[in-house]
C-alpha cells in the first residue's frame, strides 16, 4: 500500500479469498473500510471473532453487490487455486464495471521457487495449487482478461501484482509491462 502512495485511512477495500480475515483486519485498524469474502465456512467463523466485516459467500455470487466507492479488491493467494483463473479474472472484470478499482493480486512466483525453502524445488509446490505463475504467465493471463499491470513487486517465493481495468483485451505477441 505505501508502495502505491495509497493512503489506507478512507481507502475501500474488498478481499476475495480473505480466509479468516488478517489483511483486512490489519487495513481496518489502520482506517480502510473493508468488506471480505472466503468460501471457508470455519475460517471465516474464527476470524469474525475479530473483524465482523467477513462473510461465508461466493463473491463472484451476481445477487453480491459490489460497493461502488470501492478503491482496491485484494486477492491474496487465491488465483493458483482456481480451475480457470481467467474466466474469473474475466468475470471480476464485468463487475467492476465502470469504476476505477486497482486490484492487487498476491501470488507465488514459479521463477522465486528456490527462495521458498532451503529444501528441494519439490518443497515449493502444494498439492492445493492448480497454477503456477512467474511475471509473464501472470501478464499474458491478466492481459486477455482486460486488465493492464501497473507494477509488479517481487518477492522471491511470491510476487505481488498490481493491476487496472481496461477497455479491451491486450494480445500478448510482446506483452507491454516487460517490454
Amino acid at each position: 500500500i505505501e508502495k502505491l502512495g495509497l493512503e489506507l485511512n478512507g481507502l475501500n477495500i474488498m478481499e476475495i479469498g480473505c480466509g479468516s480475515g488478517g489483511i483486512l483486519y490489519a487495513m481496518k485498524e489502520n482506517g480502510a473500510t473493508v468488506k471480505g469474502y472466503d468460501l471457508d465456512l470455519h475460517r471465516v467463523e474464527y476470524g469474525r471473532k475479530f473483524l465482523s466485516e467477513i462473510e461465508t459467500a461466493d463473491a463472484m455470487n451476481n445477487s453480491l453487490e459490489w460497493p461502488d466507492d470501492l478503491n482496491l479488491l485484494i486477492l491474496s493467494n487465491v488465483l493458483e487455486h482456481l480451475s480457470d483463473p481467467q474466466e474469473f479474472m474475466r468475470t471480476i472484470h464485468s463487475k467492476i464495471g465502470d469504476r476505477r478499482i486497482r486490484i492487487l493480486i498476491d501470488i507465488p512466483n514459479l521463477e522465486g521457487a528456490c527462495a521458498y525453502s532451503p529444501g528441494s524445488f519439490l518443497d515449493f509446490l502444494q498439492i492445493s495449487h492448480i497454477w503456477y505463475f512467474n511475471p509473464l504467465t501472470i501478464e499474458r493471463l491478466l492481459n486477455q482478461a482486460g486488465f493492464r499491470i501497473e507494477f509488479v513487486f517481487n518477492r522471491g517465493a511470491a510476487f505481488t501484482v498490481v493491476c487496472e481495468k481496461i477497455d479491451e483485451a491486450i494480445v500478448n505477441s510482446n506483452n507491454a509491462y516487460w517490454n
